[in-house]
């Protein structure tokens, strides 16, 4: 996706980064990761970019806002980030993959430089 690309390449965090950070994590296109397919390995994912855009972008950015990026509505942005919070409190694998990410990205929004610098470890979750 061209427009994440130059969003990284000015060092911005958007949702647009988050899509994009988090598809490359994943092992899937971008376009699958925003796509309304609904099977497994690309709903947990989706959740947890939704989840990541939310909680690192709570401040700019509304459930509305995020949910257009995602071709989706506020209700699921919603859903997602429960989902998401449920499953974080009961697999510490789970846990660990979404604090991983997490912390990738804060560290991109605090330095937007980290981007470019760093890619996340590329592990799939067993549940995905």
């Amino acid at each position: 996706m061209a427009a994440a690309r130059s969003v990284i390449g000015r060092w911005h965090l958007s949702i647009d980064a988050v899509i994009h950070v988090t598809a490359a994590y994943f092992h899937i296109t971008v376009a699958e990761l925003v796509s309304a397919r609904r099977f497994g390995h690309l709903v947990r994912p989706r959740q947890v970019a939704v989840y990541l855009a939310r909680a690192l972008l709570c401040e700019t950015k509304s459930t509305c806002q995020i949910g257009h990026h995602f071709h989706r509505d506020h209700a699921t942005v919603i859903r997602a980030c429960r989902q998401v919070a449920a499953r974080v409190a009961t697999d510490a694998f789970f846990a660990e993959l979404v604090s991983t990410l997490r912390v990738y990205l804060a560290r991109a929004k605090r330095s937007p430089s980290y981007l470019t610098q760093s890619k996340p470890s590329a592990r799939q979750s067993s549940a995905t």
